[in-house]
């Protein structure tokens, strides 16, 4: 009996009630303009990405010397989570441990990404500036990352 309230109690300290937190890396960030094209920011070295979460917010930071970005929560999966900051979206993928968002500059979309996988990343962000310049909205973009994020889950290894 002892075992058992241990663990429970393990769980609950680690997790707080309905948080949690992934650490992550990337060694490059992914950025794609509209009307612009795409680039890679970052020299190449291992950078920590951080992201928390609870029943009310996402935050995230792409470095443990920068605050953290808080998006209120929009929808919470096991395999996802869509956060909204100044009205443009954020979607954490936990499978992947990744993270992207769409940005409004200018009058021009901008799409970024941050993860693990590099060519994973470049081309989820690549592929959402494609769907945003072709008058996708963005509720559209983020269905299609929670399909990628839900196909690679349930496809077959």
């Amino acid at each position: 009996m002892r075992l058992h309230t241990s663990i429970v109690l393990f769980f609950i300290s680690c997790y707080g009630y309905g948080q949690g937190s992934i650490k992550s890396h990337y060694t490059n960030a992914y950025n794609c303009k509209q009307g612009g094209g795409c680039n890679t920011y970052g020299e190449g070295y291992r950078q920590d990405l951080l992201i928390q979460f609870d029943e009310n917010e996402l935050k995230w930071a792409k470095s443990i010397f920068e605050g953290f970005a808080i998006c209120e929560l929009r929808k919470k999966t096991d395999t996802y989570i869509i956060g909204l900051l100044d009205e443009l979206y954020v979607y954490a993928d936990l499978v992947n441990k990744s993270i992207y968002y769409i940005d409004f500059v200018n009058d021009h979309y901008q799409t970024w990404g941050y993860g693990p996988d590099p060519s994973l990343v470049s081309n989820r962000v690549a592929a959402m500036i494609k769907m945003l310049e072709n008058h996708a909205t963005q509720k559209d973009v983020m269905q299609f990352l929670i399909d990628q994020t839900t196909e690679k889950q349930s496809s077959p290894e």
